[in-house]
């Protein structure tokens, strides 16, 4: 019924070390020209197969129908008018569209999409290690309470497992091609409109794409741990190697505040690095200068006041050589892509449960291990919590922390979570899950993490 409606797809035989795929100048070719793996297991079953769903016949499809091609000009129509955003044609990004390509702002119908993408377990077996990368479009054209819909959702590419993708470039080609095609504008019969004026062109840019932080950097091609794992902030980033953690730690954040900032001075130092801070806030760098990075290299001198550790600054050298700087990302094929204002947005229920869980966990002293006192000692900060020896018995001594709650306090928290009721399938699993014999909390879900944070900000902040 599918194929009846134009609705097909491709399936595109790709290598299976992720090489290539065997379409365009390497259709015919059995053997990768790179790995030189055979194209097929036996009897022309391929390796590894992508699944391309062509996005021009679905957007065909979707002005086919009525009651889609009237909203297909709602973003335009209800903008906020107080300059309070509520939908996505109210964010600086969109404005920022629309001043950048007038004409294509002059028709209100023309496309303004997202990409959402992200490694699931399609079987839902946590003891499985396969990872299929679905590949899902997002039409901000349409109201907020239907463009997410599953029904007005357009799934575009379904990269296949067993394990992650090497190099998703590779993957994405189809989509860009698509991408590149809807940008010069298809036909489409609008039938909103009079039946002698039905077939129009229509134009459409792809906004940004949406992911946790790991694939942030899996997708955009920018470094998301080591030493540069801030992309805003590029070559800016203050970082260092903690020995006691065994892991990279990032400094200098009372850069953000501003210059006459109480917890500059040093009267506060003593909570941080015993040092004044004198430094400027990261250069933030943009579309622009991550692709002049990648083209002609980088322009500008990093301050020598942000890198002052030489240290710091030979092992970002060191990880450079050792090819750790990754290579441009296929979206920047895409001619627009450069001059946009925002590329890439993290979803935030991701960075709700990490953030509400390491909160957790240092409430109740899980964070609060020698390591971390000895990383207080290797960065000469907060001496008070610095762990001591006991001139009698010997034996080492850590002070209590502050922030972190007695049992007595824990099991207070623990009844009061316990007695709220919220709302069926609203976080009422939290009655159930918040327990004391699991002081990590470890059976909550991303979503109970973000109701979690809500209850405690009144509770605990």
């Amino acid at each position: 019924m599918i194929t009846k409606l134009g609705l097909d797809y491709n399936s595109i035989h790709a290598c299976e070390n992720d090489c290539i795929l065997y379409r365009g100048e390497y259709e015919k070719s059995t053997i990768c020209p790179i790995c030189k793996t055979s194209r097929y297991k036996d009897r022309n079953v391929p390796r590894k197969v992508l699944r391309h769903f062509p996005l021009g016949p679905r957007i065909e499809h979707m002005f086919r129908t009525p009651e889609l091609a009237k909203l297909m000009d709602w973003h335009s129509n209800n903008t906020s008018k107080d300059d309070v955003m509520r939908i996505p044609a109210d964010s600086p990004a969109f404005k920022h569209i629309d001043q950048m390509w007038p004409e294509f702002k002059n028709e209100p119908r023309n496309l303004k999409l997202g990409v959402g993408l992200d490694g699931v377990n399609p079987f839902s077996m946590q003891s499985s290690k396969w990872s299929t990368w679905p590949v899902i479009i997002i039409n901000y054209n349409l109201p907020p309470y239907l463009g997410i819909k599953k029904e007005h959702l357009i799934l575009s590419l379904l990269i296949p497992g067993k394990r992650q993708v090497k190099d998703i470039n590779i993957y994405l080609a189809p989509l860009i091609d698509d991408l590149k095609n809807l940008w010069r504008g298809i036909n489409v019969l609008d039938t909103s409109k009079p039946k002698n004026q039905q077939v129009v062109t229509i134009r459409g840019i792809l906004a940004w794409t949406i992911h946790d932080f790991p694939a942030y950097g899996f997708c955009s091609g920018l470094g998301t741990k080591g030493y540069k794992a801030c992309p805003p902030c590029g070559d800016w980033l203050r970082s260092t190697y903690c020995k006691s953690l065994n892991k990279n730690v990032y400094l200098r954040h009372r850069r953000f505040l501003p210059d006459d900032h109480p917890l500059r001075m040093r009267s506060h130092a003593r909570h941080f690095d015993s040092k004044i801070e004198r430094g400027n806030p990261p250069i933030r760098q943009t579309p622009q200068d991550w692709y002049r990075k990648w083209t002609v290299g980088p322009l500008i001198d990093v301050d020598a006041d942000i890198l002052s550790d030489d240290d710091n600054e030979r092992r970002s050298r060191a990880s450079n050589k050792r090819g750790m700087e990754p290579n441009m990302s296929i979206w920047f094929t895409l001619e627009y892509w450069r001059h946009l204002k925002i590329c890439h947005l993290l979803d935030p229920m991701h960075i709700f449960k990490n953030v509400g869980h390491s909160l957790w966990k240092h409430l109740v002293g899980l964070k609060d291990t020698p390591a971390s006192r000895s990383s207080l000692v290797e960065y000469n900060s907060k001496p008070h919590l610095w762990p001591r020896e006991n001139p009698i018995s010997g034996v080492i001594e850590y002070p209590k922390a502050p922030w972190v709650l007695t049992p007595e306090e824990i099991t207070i928290l623990n009844n009061r979570i316990r007695s709220i009721k919220m709302p069926t399938e609203h976080g009422a699993s939290l009655r159930n899950i918040f327990t004391m014999d699991d002081t990590a909390l470890s059976g909550l879900k991303t979503h109970d993490w973000h109701n979690f944070i809500k209850v405690n900000r009144f509770l605990i902040v």
